[in-house]
């Protein structure tokens, strides 16, 4: 699985992984602001500071470079299928299907995923949960568009 570095811009929201296991959420190019126990609660808050400002989402691990989270709402989606029915042994083309998604952004997903712990691959190349220490992500409740008045 191959996921694409890109060199960070100068905004968006970083989630980053600490060496203790929890998350930290800050500016990108920035010093980390909030402190989130696990994954759910770093993307959970961190979606939400990017949808209000318009700004990209990115994850960072120790061993990582910054790289741009593909879909937050694709991330959000599939992880809380594995929530709710922790049995799912999904291949990537099902996954590609299910969120209506192209393959690049599939496999951007899924590496998230499995780096955080929530899916693993079985020796079949199916992707399953990974461990039970993992919750819902609740839906990131945004407000509309501004329309432009017609005249």
């Amino acid at each position: 699985m191959s996921i694409s570095v890109v060199d960070p811009a100068n905004s968006g929201v970083l989630i980053q992984r600490q060496p203790h296991g929890h998350f930290t959420i800050g500016a990108l190019n920035g010093a980390p602001q909030i402190d989130c126990r696990d994954f759910e609660h770093a993307l959970y808050g961190a979606g939400r500071f990017a949808a209000r400002d318009g700004a990209d989402l990115w994850y960072v691990s120790s061993v990582s470079e910054p790289r741009r989270l593909a879909d937050v709402f694709a991330i959000r989606r599939l992880w809380n299928e594995y929530i709710d029915l922790p049995t799912l042994q999904f291949t990537r083309e099902q996954i590609c299907r299910l969120l209506n998604i192209d393959v690049n952004t599939c496999e951007a997903v899924i590496g998230v995923l499995m780096e955080v712990g929530l899916l693993q691959r079985s020796p079949d190349g199916r992707f399953t949960r990974g461990t039970d220490r993992h919750e819902s992500i609740p839906a990131l409740h945004m407000k509309p568009a501004a329309r432009p008045a017609i005249r």
